[in-house]
């Protein structure tokens, strides 16, 4: 894309425009289905049971397992030397994915991009190491919806708040820093309106009810099952900030362009460039596993189960109002003389009895029977939310009839699980981008001194630019790691690896310790072998014949 230098403003305020044409009706999309996940019905109801959040956690629980991920960084036809600094950047990678925060960031974001359809990864270099952030689609836009790979979009733009002193703070450095802030548009926030739509979104579950409240000692107590905010307060005024990323032809790399509300440009021009500093790189990973051909943000995981929960919601107030009243059943008085309020109230106390002149005055129970498919439809949607997502009741550890043998049942939950396990490897690619942008990093700006075991030394930078980043042994998902223990153990039984390898691939608790130990022992039975031999003692216990 050209950019226009001349006037900046105000093709930067254009591009941003554009990315977010469509921000405001996603928006209300996002909150709709973060409203069911939380509880499980719309804005301003409430539900029994939620069933989408189990569901969905249990679902991120067979796609993702933060603490077995490690990688693999391959390179072919390259010198002997390459390949074992290939190992040590896959170490030094597993330490940055898991020591920086960078796993539990992507254990965070899974669920969420499920929910409303995407989320994003942004890693930055800072202070030495690495600092990830999560980027909702709330916040974040891009030129061409139909391109689906984030690579391939000329401009997006990530949009996020920070208090007017803050920016003040940022630009105080800037020549016309003055300027800057008198052309800003501060939205102003008041303490009675903590949640202004353009900063924070608010979350009530269930109707308010503001007067409702419990009085113990001194303390006002409110209805916390009335109303329930999960989100943080704050009363500092606040600016809308833009981060445009734009692919400049020119330079052939990526310019970083940041603006501030209403579309006023606070850095960006053209000596600043790429603010990642890494050339044709930019800092964000698209996180989107249910993507769709020609549709960037993908479909939420939860579009399909929202009817079902309204289903299941409707049919557990339905046993909930038959069995309240079997608990308590409506009454039919017949040839009664009077009844009064009290005598009603007197029919539903235990020990009571009332006395009336009519003879044939009686009382009758009507008791409503519960229907005999009412809780068989209530399975049945539980089957149906466990389809959606391809969970098998064998895979969740469920019983199954006519399973004999435990034979039977690994082949049962083998076979059941070939539709989690292609989703398993659709999240594991996105794995395999975070990896290769780490790696990246590391090659741009980690001085980290590698020596190899025959003492060269060497850093990140000097490591080939002709490599690939893969997930090592599928490690990222826990539907995969039973396959790869047990052909690791058919290695090993067949000689084909040695003890040392099978560590490697199993990975026990204190792996190192014991692979140290086992180096150890295998140094120690060759002291033996040795002193062995100079006895003249073959294995076995006896001496060689003179």
């Amino acid at each position: 894309m050209k950019i226009d230098e001349k006037d900046l403003d105000g093709f930067a305020s254009d591009l941003v425009s554009k990315c977010m044409s469509t921000r405001r009706e996603r928006i209300q999309t996002y909150n709709g289905f973060e409203h069911y996940y939380l509880f499980g019905c719309q804005e301003g109801e409430s539900a029994p049971y939620n069933k989408i959040w189990p569901h969905i956690d249990l679902l991120t629980s067979f796609l993702y397992s933060q603490s077995t991920v490690e990688f693999e960084v391959s390179v072919q036809n390259e010198p002997e030397p390459v390949y074992e600094q290939a190992d040590l950047i896959s170490r030094r990678t597993d330490m940055y994915y898991h020591d920086y925060g960078v796993a539990d960031a992507f254990n965070e974001a899974l669920p969420l991009a499920l929910v409303f359809n995407t989320e994003l990864m942004k890693l930055n270099w800072v202070n030495g190491g690495l600092e990830p952030y999560i980027v909702s689609p709330h916040d974040f836009g891009v030129l061409d919806e139909s391109v689906t790979e984030l690579s391939r979009q000329e401009a997006f733009v990530h949009s996020y708040s920070i208090s007017e002193s803050e920016l003040k703070r940022r630009i105080s450095m800037l020549s016309n820093g003055a300027d800057l802030m008198r052309r800003v548009s501060v939205v102003p926030t008041q303490e009675e309106d903590a949640f202004p739509d353009a900063v924070n979104r608010l979350i009530v579950a269930g109707t308010v009810n503001m007067t409702s409240s419990t009085t113990r000692g001194l303390v006002n107590i409110p209805d916390l099952l009335g109303q329930m905010v999960y989100k943080p307060r704050t009363i500092e005024d606040k600016v809308e900030m833009y981060e445009l990323w734009v692919w400049d032809d020119e330079k052939e790399d990526y310019r970083t362009i940041t603006l501030a509300a209403p579309g006023v440009v606070i850095y960006g021009r053209k000596e600043i460039g790429n603010l990642f500093q890494i050339k044709g790189e930019q800092p964000f990973v698209h996180i989107c596993p249910n993507k769709l051909r020609n549709y960037f943000f993908g479909w939420s995981e939860i579009a399909g189960l929202i009817k079902l929960q309204d289903w299941a919601t409707e049919r557990l107030r339905e046993i909930r109002n038959i069995l309240r009243k079997q608990a308590n059943p409506p009454k039919a008085l017949s040839g009664w003389g009077g009844i009064s309020d009290e005598k009603i109230g007197a029919l539903d106390n235990p020990g009571s009895w009332i006395s009336d002149p009519t003879p044939n005055a009686k009382v009758e129970m009507l008791s409503p029977n519960m229907p005999e498919d009412l809780w068989q439809e209530m399975l049945m949607i539980q089957n149906m939310f466990n389809d959606e997502s391809g969970l098998s009741d064998v895979l969740q550890g469920k019983g199954e009839s006519g399973v004999r043998s435990k034979s039977h049942a690994d082949v049962l939950a083998r076979l059941g699980s070939s539709r989690i396990k292609k989703r398993a490897l659709a999240i594991e690619r996105t794995i395999e981008d975070i990896g290769s942008l780490i790696v990246r990093i590391m090659k741009a700006k980690d001085a980290h001194q590698f020596t190899t075991k025959t003492g060269e030394k060497f850093i990140a930078g000097q490591f080939t630019d002709d490599f690939q980043v893969h997930v090592d042994a599928h490690s990222a998902s826990p539907v995969f790691v039973d396959d790869h223990i047990q052909l690791a153990f058919a290695l090993a039984k067949a000689q084909a690896i040695d003890p040392d390898s099978l560590l490697e691939l199993t990975k026990p608790p204190k792996v190192e310790l014991l692979r140290q130990r086992f180096k150890d022992m295998k140094r120690q039975r060759q002291a033996q072998m040795q002193q062995m031999a100079q006895l003249g003692i073959v294995p076995g216990g006896k001496k060689k014949q003179a």
